[in-house]
Order: C-alpha cells, then sequence, then structure tokens
C-alpha cells in the first residue's frame, strides 16, 4: 500500500484526503467547546441525580444578593465587542472578513463563558443536596489557629475604612475589575495571553464548583460577623435561603430556584482568590501595565475574604492552588491546540 502511494505522487497525483467533520474540526480548533461541553455533560448527570432541572435566571436574581449578578455577564458582552470595534476603527487591510473573524471567534468565547457560568451556579446551588456533610467546625478550628495573622488582616481593613469610603463595595468591584480589565487587556492590546486567560478561568471555575462538592463548608459568618455591613446582611438572606433548601431539598428549588440561583453557599475553595491568582498570574508573564494594579487588588480581595467573613483563611491556599492546576492545564492545552498567529485588532 505505501509502494502504491509512492508511486501515485510519483507521477504527480494527489493522495485524497479524509475530510474531517466541520463540526469536529471545530471542536479540535476551540478546546473552549470540550471543556464547556465535559461541564454540561457533568451538570446535566447531576440534575438527572437530584431529579431538578434547571434555572433560566432573570431579575430576580438580586433577591437575596442585593445587587444583579448578571454584572460579570454584562462586562463580559462588552469584552467580547472590544476588538470587533477595534478592527472597524482601524481600518486594516480587510476590515470587515476581520470583524467577522473577531465575530466568530468572539462568539465562541463569549458562548463557553456564559455557560461554564450558568452550569457552575448550578453546581454550587446544588451542593448541600449532593454532600450535605459540613466541614465548617473544622475550618474555623483552623482559622483559631491562626488568629494572630486574622487580627493583622482586620486591623487593615479598619485602617482602611476609616481613611476611604463605600469599602464595603471594594471587595465585589475589585474582582469584577480584575475579571473585565484581564479580558479587555488581553483581547485588545496584548493577545498572546488571552485564550490562556480565558481557558484558565474556565477551567478554574468548572473544577473550583467540582471541589465544592468535596469537602463543603457554608462560611465562618455562621459563627462571627465580619466587617463587612453588605456583606453580612447579604450573608444573613443567603443562610436563611441555604436553610429552606436543606429543610425542603429539591423541590423547593422548582419555586425559588429563580431568586437563590446566585445565592448558593460555598466557602472551599474561594474561586475569588483563585480566579483572581489567574488575571494576577497572567499580568506577571505577560508583563502587563496591570501588574501593579492587580498585586493591590488582590491583596484586599485576600484580606477581604477572610475579614467579612466569607472565607475560612484555608480556603484562599486551596483556591490558589486550584488556580495553579489551571493555569498549568491551560497552557498545555494552548501549546496543542494553537489558534494560529494571534494578529491585534487593524494590525
Amino acid at each position: 500500500m505505501a509502494r502504491l502511494g509512492n508511486i501515485f505522487d510519483a507521477v504527480g497525483g494527489r493522495r485524497p484526503q479524509r475530510r474531517r467533520n466541520p463540526l469536529i474540526e471545530l471542536i479540535l480548533r476551540y478546546p473552549e467547546l470540550i471543556i464547556a461541553g465535559a461541564m454540561l455533560a457533568i451538570v446535566v448527570g447531576l440534575a438527572l441525580y437530584l431529579d431538578t432541572g434547571f434555572v433560566i435566571p432573570d431579575g430576580r436574581i438580586s433577591y437575596y444578593l442585593g445587587f444583579r449578578y448578571a454584572i460579570p455577564v454584562i462586562f463580559a458582552t462588552v469584552w467580547f465587542s472590544l476588538p470587533f470595534l477595534a478592527c472597524w476603527l482601524s481600518g486594516g487591510t480587510d476590515p470587515l472578513t476581520d470583524m467577522w473573524r473577531e465575530l466568530g471567534r468572539n462568539s465562541i468565547y463569549l458562548g463557553t463563558f456564559v455557560v461554564v457560568m450558568w452550569l457552575h451556579f448550578h453546581v454550587k446551588m446544588w451542593v448541600p443536596l449532593i454532600n450535605p456533610a459540613r466541614f465548617d467546625e473544622l475550618y474555623q478550628k483552623s482559622d483559631e489557629l491562626v488568629q494572630p495573622l486574622i487580627d493583622v488582616f482586620i486591623t487593615v481593613r479598619v485602617f482602611v475604612a476609616e481613611h476611604a469610603f463605600a469599602v464595603d463595595l471594594w471587595y465585589l468591584w475589585a474582582f469584577v475589575g480584575m475579571f473585565f480589565a484581564a479580558f479587555a487587556y488581553h483581547c485588545v492590546i496584548d493577545r498572546g495571553f488571552f485564550r490562556q486567560v480565558l481557558i484558565a478561568t474556565l477551567i478554574n471555575q468548572c473544577l473550583g464548583a467540582l471541589s465544592y462538592l468535596i469537602a463543603p463548608a457554608v462560611g465562618p459568618f455562621i459563627y462571627l460577623r465580619g466587617e463587612n455591613a453588605l456583606a453580612s446582611r447579604q450573608q444573613d438572606g443567603m443562610w436563611a435561603a441555604y436553610n429552606e433548601l436543606v429543610v425542603n431539598g429539591a423541590p423547593w428549588l422548582s419555586e425559588h430556584g429563580v431568586s437563590y440561583f446566585n445565592a448558593g453557599l460555598a466557602a472551599m475553595p474561594s474561586l475569588h482568590a483563585g480566579a483572581a491568582w489567574v488575571f494576577l498570574w497572567y499580568a506577571y508573564r505577560s508583563r502587563s501595565v496591570l501588574l501593579s494594579i492587580y498585586v493591590i487588588l488582590f491583596t484586599w480581595i485576600v484580606i477581604e475574604a477572610v475579614v467579612s467573613k466569607w472565607h475560612y483563611l484555608i480556603d484562599l491556599p486551596v483556591g490558589i492552588s486550584l488556580a495553579a492546576l489551571s493555569i498549568w492545564l491551560a497552557n498545555r492545552i494552548c501549546a496543542a491546540a494553537p489558534l494560529g498567529p494571534v494578529r491585534r485588532p487593524g494590525t
């Protein structure tokens, strides 16, 4: 057969090429689809196990938290439009083709991000139904062993609150700001690390959601009030809803799932610290101008996560370790499935 092929080549012919299925080609070209698809399969399996349905969130998801958790998705949509607009504004050799290319790629990126986050919140919501065990007492004892360090965090937080304003909002906006700025920067200015940032974020959100099920905890606020009054009010509402879910089980979600969708309690591991570490790491690797700002924001997220009693201190290194694993996997995936030369819009 090999000799026949050589003869065929020698007379100037071409061997017939087996064409791949376009869907398979798309999946191999965009591993983001594989990540989202694998997460979808797992979450569908969990839904069948629990005999519960999926939630399509609407405006009522702000009920327990006091704000709309659609903010990150809105920011992601803005991020999605940036390179598309950059192509249109800058002209370039073939701006129309560039715009359509960006539109196609970013539709996949934004779509997989939204799907993964949607599935992530389902798992987080279902944690007490899948694994009703709670390890809060163990984690609280670990906090007591490092209380002097926590006291330092509290001192820093109190000092900042005395000399600044709206400090209770900083935790959320520091995280959302890192999220948006990282994607916007790597989407428009330094595209060489964009896919690593995206894929590491997707993996981190998938693995993080599943990690919630291993050794679940609600959070240290069930023992002590934190320094953040806004967080304390949110915790009260989320804790009341959590207990209703535990008592009434999956049927409770059919009536309250829409408003409870983003209010699931899961302290271990800290994915806020983990996701922030992903952004900080790639800011360092890409020598981003954002690095010094990100160091400050990451430090604040670590301090506030503990002081506001969202997280036990042990949650943070576990979340960061999970982020490190996500970064490692993302780098290898991107090396094995390159998208081709990355060109800044309009160049």
